[in-house]
């Protein structure tokens, strides 16, 4: 760690000489340093409480005294290690110990002492494949290791002096195949062999047993010793299973070539010699292909004849499939074949159409009898039936009115140059199974898309041998797809399933399908509420880009599949899709239960939120009953329930002039009709107005503007005259508190700090004694009407907000436009955090008076409001609008009418509700507003339905 140094001048009192002071803080409070003089050399220590002050008073030093150099030295302060740092560190202290640990297993103290054994034979042979080995003669390494003849064998040079590498065979031991490790009363002539393993690359002796079979079968022989030979016809090379399974998922996993691999187990052999070991590349690559492609055998069933058992699905396929999907016959509900409509989303099956264009390929010589061994059984088609049918498909232009296809159409067109093949199309479920795959010859089209999802529609179509109560089952579930064009994708798809397809006319027509949720934010507007998966009925949570899920993981195959002949990178692609759904299916299990435990918790959500937003909006919920879900389209906008109304829209200052203006002339929900109605009425007015007034001054003391002076004048001449008023009233309501006010009059506090001495004003005890009951069960109806009032506007105040800053987002681009719209979101936000004051002040009034609130506490986060300017983005499924717009749901919100005295009406009914308040300056504010609204073109009512959707519409979704 580097020490930093820092230099000031300084005078010290009585010194004439320049010195240098080295400051070390130690670990306690004092702090010495040492100063020493340039011109003396003496060097004296001082000790003090704390480091001197960098800066002192003029007046308390004299004019002539010089300061002298003080040069500081801070000490950083070290911080702590990380875990891994300190791990590292714990390694660092042992680093020369492992090193001779290492250089100790290239000796031993007991080589060339007599075996234990008692043949007579010096112990010169190790084996570095086992686990603490110690040195034997070369017979018993032969004996122990019998059915491991892969091992190495490391036999002492005495003049090298040092252990050298052998096979088991220069040990006088040729292995012996079909006995187990055992003799062969009539083996065959002894053979030179090469058997590549983990651990390298063995040339060694291998005999075949004949004294059981003649001839010798040497591949059935082979593969019962764990040997996969290299031809099938008399080998001479073979690969130990274990390594072939290494190799499998190496390269599943980090997607390792066979060359490099084949490379490190050369080098494994012979780190310094590389070139002179035998290099099985080729034969490598052969049997790597053959092995996958048993592997895909093996694990599809078809080895067990489980076309007997399923005999629904195709006969021979090589497929791995999704277990959760719907499949009548295997995991279907034999006593529900009839889903009823509102819940086919149980039924459902979700397929998802996706290319991509990195596992491609060079035009270059291909081997035409290099075909795939899967036959047409795997994900990819017969090459030979894909080829006949995009020769029958005439190649036409895609044209588009979407601004993606668009996109898509113009793209660089280069980079498919010499290219045979240019990528593939794959059909997943939702669940990130692969169900099919097809190449691209050309650029993706319709055609190469609709082949695909044919092969995925065909693999679940119903046979002859399924019963007719299986059909029903098949024709029960419910098909969604997506596609990232399905927009004009789907246009002309029934017809060209007509003619490519017709048994598949009738499933294609009844698909319902969408463009999945990240793709959809690329296509313009109207695609996301015709095609939006969020927007489509009984679609449960369809994953939003299943078919992206995979491609990362298969375009690391595109540098080995480009040089690949036709079947074999179609063989490599296929076991890489099949071992991408092995994967899938061993985890399917955990991944649905936290699903489960997931959709349980945002179904509680989601839920609640709903039923709290039809409480709180019940005059709506008739209207919205009424409207239809199902998008259309007119002309080239959609038309949509969910769709924000984007005709008009106002501009930012309408729709901050909104906000003040329904701030002025807000109508409280509370009409008073008697006196003590009007007495708490007044009271409330007062403390409301005592809160604006404490604001007023602080934003006055942080902005000395004229205007803001005036204003805090005004609203004190106000508010004086409404105390006055208001303590001639308590006088009479309220004689017993007399002596309160008096007392306070004495020494008068500030006018915004003022104690009305209401019933809220005192604890329970204190309302008895004042015989306050009766009036304190009066202003808790009151104070809650008047919380409810706080929650209206601070919902509009919460709405301008977001349209504010989303407009900003959207269209401001000069300092001139952000300025104006900051100063705009930046007043509105302080008039939010006012009304949060205000609910938090009332809803304590409302809990002395009762003693709890209905109403639950507010924080920043309950104010969370989704955009309602902006389409649907990825991830509003998981986000729920705040506390704020359900908290009216939380209590039971009815008409009070208490002796006469209190009646709830409709805020917004006009003249009806209008409080008696007002004044003949909001009026002329109120008809400004509306002379100023002209500039945006929209009427009042136009204002008013913008701000009633911006605050509704959409709220559930």
């Amino acid at each position: 760690m580097s020490t930093h140094h820092t230099t000031k001048k300084r005078k010290l009192p009585g010194a004439n000489t320049t010195s240098h002071v080295s400051i070390r803080p130690s670990n306690s409070k004092q702090v010495h340093y040492t100063v020493t003089s340039a011109s003396t050399s003496s060097t004296q220590t001082h000790t003090l409480a704390k480091l001197p002050s960098p800066t002192k008073s003029r007046d308390s030093e004299p004019a002539d005294i010089q300061e002298p150099n003080i040069e500081l030295e801070l000490i950083p302060v070290k911080k702590p290690r990380t875990q891994n740092g300190q791990l590292l560190d714990d390694f660092e202290a042992h680093f020369e110990e492992l090193g001779w640990l290492l250089l100790e297993r290239e000796a031993d103290p007991a080589t060339n002492t007599l075996c234990k054994c008692g043949s007579g034979k010096n112990q010169t042979t190790k084996c570095f494949d086992c686990l603490e080995y110690s040195p034997v003669c070369t017979d018993c390494f032969v004996r122990t290791h019998i059915n491991n003849p892969t091992h190495w064998a490391e036999v002492w040079d005495q003049n090298a002096g040092f252990f050298i590498r052998h096979d088991i065979s220069t040990l006088d031991h040729t292995i012996q195949l079909g006995h187990q490790g055992g003799k062969c009363d009539s083996p065959t002539p002894t053979r030179t062999f090469t058997i590549v393993d983990v651990n390298g690359v063995h040339t060694t002796k291998v005999a075949f047993c004949s004294c059981r079979e003649q001839p010798p079968n040497k591949v059935r022989q082979l593969m019962r010793a764990g040997l996969f030979p290299a031809t099938a016809k008399d080998p001479h090379t073979a690969f130990t299973i274990n390594m072939l399974k290494d190799f499998q998922l190496h390269n599943f996993e980090s997607k390792k070539a066979a060359y490099d691999y084949l490379g490190a187990i050369r080098r494994l052999t012979d780190n310094s010699f590389t070139a002179d070991i035998p290099n099985p590349y080729a034969a490598f690559l052969r049997v790597v292909r053959v092995f996958n492609y048993l592997t895909l055998v093996k694990r599809s069933g078809q080895l067990h004849g489980i076309d007997r058992i399923l005999s629904h699905r195709p006969a021979g396929n090589l497929l791995v499939w999704c277990p959760a999907c719907p499949e009548p016959g295997f995991n279907s509900d034999l006593n529900c074949p009839k889903t009823p409509s509102h819940l086919r989303h149980l039924n459902q099956s979700q397929r998802t159409l996706d290319g991509n264009h990195q596992c491609n390929q060079f035009s270059k010589n291909n081997d035409p009898d290099d075909v795939s061994l899967c036959n047409g059984k795997g994900y990819f088609p017969l090459d030979s039936e894909y080829q006949e049918y995009l020769k029958k498909v005439p190649a036409t232009a895609e044209k588009s009115t979407c601004n993606y296809l668009k996109v898509v159409n113009k793209q660089d067109k280069k980079k498919f140059k010499n290219m045979a093949i240019t990528g593939t199309v794959n059909c997943q479920c939702s669940h990130v199974f692969i169900l099919s795959s097809v190449d691209l010859p050309h650029a993706e089209r319709f055609a190469n898309a609709d082949y695909a999802f044919a092969m995925a529609l065909q693999n679940r179509r119903p046979n002859d041998k399924f019963e007719f109560k299986l059909q029903i089952e098949v024709k029960d579930v419910d098909e969604v797809a997506t596609y990232d064009i399905a927009c004009e994708y789907i246009i002309n798809l029934p017809s060209r399933f007509e003619q490519q397809f017709p048994d598949l006319y009738e499933t294609v027509k009844k698909i319902r399908w969408g463009v999945p949720a990240l793709h959809v934010q690329g296509h313009q507007d109207s695609c996301t509420y015709l095609f939006g998966t969020a927007f489509m009925e009984c679609v449960a949570h369809f994953h939003g880009e299943t078919a992206e899920h995979y491609w990362p993981e298969s375009n690391q195959l595109g540098p080995h599949t480009r040089q690949m002949n036709l079947g074999h990178r179609q063989d490599t692609l296929i076991a890489h899709h099949g071992d991408w759904n092995h994967k899938k299916t061993s985890k399917i299990a955990f991944d649905l239960a936290e699903d489960i435990e997931e959709a349980k918790t945002k179904y509680t959500e989601k839920r609640n939120h709903f039923i709290a937003l039809s409480i709180s909006y019940s005059e709506n919920v008739p209207q919205w009953q009424g409207l239809s879900r199902t998008p259309s389209k007119l002309g080239k906008e959609a038309v949509s329930v969910y769709k924000h109304d984007t005709t008009k829209v106002p501009s930012q200052k309408a729709i901050y002039e909104k906000m003040l203006n329904d701030q002025e002339n807000f109508k409280s929900s509370m009409v008073p009709k008697s006196k003590i109605a009007r007495f708490l009425d007044s009271a409330i007015k007062i403390q409301e107005n005592q809160r604006k007034l404490a604001n007023l001054i602080k934003d006055t003391s942080e902005h000395e503007l004229q205007s803001r002076k005036t204003e805090v004048e005004k609203l004190t001449t106000k508010l004086r005259t409404q105390i006055v008023e208001f303590r001639k009233v308590q006088t009479q309501i309220m004689p017993k508190v007399g002596d309160r006010v008096a007392a306070q009059a004495l020494k008068p506090p500030a006018l915004q700090l003022e104690c009305l001495y209401i019933p809220s004003d005192f604890d329970a005890a204190a309302r008895k004694k004042l015989a306050l009951d009766e009036l304190a069960a009066e202003e808790a109806i009151w104070r809650e009407g008047q919380l409810y009032d706080i929650l209206r506007g601070l919902q509009n105040i919460v709405k301008a907000v977001s349209a504010l800053r989303g407009r900003k987002k959207k269209n401001d681009r000069q300092q001139k436009q952000n300025t104006r719209t900051g100063e705009y979101i930046s007043d509105t936000l302080k008039k939010q955090g006012h009304h949060i004051e205000s609910y938090a002040a009332v809803r304590q009034k409302i809990v002395i008076l009762n003693g709890s609130c209905s109403l639950p506490t507010l924080m920043e986060q309950d104010l969370f409001m989704k955009s309602v300017q902006q389409k649907r983005h990825v991830g509003d499924s998981k986000r729920t609008d705040g506390l704020l717009f359900r908290a009216a749901a939380l209590s039971a919100v009815g008409s009070y009418d208490v002796d006469g005295d209190a009646t709830m009406t409709d805020a917004h009914s006009g003249e009806e509700g209008k409080g008696p308040g007002e004044t003949e300056n909001s009026k002329r504010r109120l008809r400004r507003m509306k002379q100023r609204k002209r500039y945006t073109r929209m009427t009042d009512e136009e204002m008013d339905a913008w701000a009633s959707e911006g605050i509704f519409v959409k709220r559930v979704n």
